[in-house]
């Protein structure tokens, strides 16, 4: 096993682009979106708990949980870090395409590279089909859309929600051409 899930929250970043971006999309629909750094303070800010004792018996019953391969949470994290590093390939492949597109002289670049707007297709879809399986883990579904609608309808909402129309206005609108 990698790093425990208290060690990922308490080295979320605090100031980086996709806080940055989290922050500016809070300021046009605000209120959704809190950046949460720190296992204990990420307790206490969802439950509102602050008796130390509680928040320690929260911290213990959260690494159970992770540590239960049945429950889901370690293929979701194994999933979203994949993709992360996914993203760095995809963004050199479409800054290739940009630099073949630039310096003409270098022709061959253009035959070895995708165009940057099928490399941001592709890269939207592989991050909508790994938030769709890292939610399906998490929450121990199976198949059936109609169970896999009505969890999206129940767990998207606050920090998850925006964090998607992240997702959707960085990757999907916003076309990295421009």
């Amino acid at each position: 096993m990698g790093q425990s899930i208290i060690e990922l929250v308490d080295e979320l970043p605090t100031d980086n682009i996709t806080v940055k971006i989290l922050n500016v999309l809070d300021f046009v629909v605000p209120g959704e979106w809190e950046n949460l750094v720190g296992f204990d303070n990420t307790i206490s800010s969802v439950t509102g708990e602050t008796d130390p004792d509680v928040i320690e018996s929260i911290r213990v019953r959260a690494l159970e949980l992770y540590e239960d391969p049945d429950q889901g949470y370690q293929t979701a994290i194994w999933i979203y870090q994949t993709l992360d590093k996914t993203d760095t390939a995809i963004a050199a492949a479409a800054l290739a395409d940009k630099v073949g597109d630039t310096f003409s002289w270098i022709p061959f670049l253009d035959r070895l590279t995708p165009k940057a707007d099928t490399v941001q297709s592709v890269d939207l879809s592989i991050k909508l089909v790994g938030e769709l399986i890292a939610h399906s883990k998490i929450h121990g579904l199976g198949f059936n859309p109609v169970d896999f609608a009505a969890s999206v309808a129940e767990n998207y909402h606050k920090e998850a929600l925006m964090r998607m129309v992240a997702l959707v206005c960085i990757d999907g609108l916003i076309p990295l051409g421009a």
